[in-house]
């Protein structure tokens, strides 16, 4: 059976950029994290708000990404239920890292951490197929210089300190995996 891969890493660490290239192969299909999804939601764009006031948006947007996340991964795995797919950002990195990070900044409470866990394991059921993961390391310093080049209004908001956070102790790498078995592939993207 051929495997789930997920693209992970910080934010602006450049997995677009590798998705994007993984796409032009057109040998699978590849699946962009869906910030449209996040950006434009009956005209209300989350990720800005998110990032105004993290707050009142954390959980409410952390409910939305767990809820993209696990829709384009169950679309994607019913149209192609044999072939590779490679996703980029998976709802488990949803969850343990951003989610995680956000309820360290005490913006999340336990009990919404608890809810994001039963929806998490509603939206993205355990899967037979092997999963593997590709974590683009990018120093936070690089990510920032990045994100401010890109130039989304919305992440006007976004710290060197947080994608330190999010960095710290190659979290993404850790906590994507969960209890499942999987491998995991870094890959330095220092440019």
């Amino acid at each position: 059976m051929a495997p789930i891969i997920y693209l992970e890493g910080n934010i602006a660490a450049g997995k677009s950029t590798l998705a994007a290239n993984l796409k032009r192969l057109e040998l699978f299909p590849v699946l962009d994290e869906p910030v449209k999804d996040w950006q434009n939601v009956e005209g209300h764009n989350l990720l800005e708000l998110l990032y105004t006031d993290r707050v009142t948006w954390s959980y409410p947007f952390q409910v939305l990404a767990l809820a993209t996340l696990g829709r384009r991964q169950t679309n994607l795995l019913a149209n192609h239920p044999e072939g590779l797919t490679v996703l980029e950002r998976s709802p488990q990195c949803s969850l343990r890292v951003f989610a995680q990070a956000l309820a360290e900044m005490s913006a999340i409470g336990r009990e919404h951490m608890a809810i994001l866990r039963i929806l998490r394991d509603a939206v993205a059921p355990p899967t037979q197929r092997p999963i593997h993961y590709i974590y683009v390391r990018t120093p936070p310093a690089i990510a920032y210089q990045r994100l401010n080049r890109r130039g989304r209004t919305e992440e006007a908001g976004v710290t060197v300190e947080y994608l330190t956070l999010l960095w710290m102790s190659d979290r993404h790498l850790a906590a994507a995996r969960g209890n499942r078995p999987s491998s995991r592939l870094g890959w330095n993207a220092h440019s």
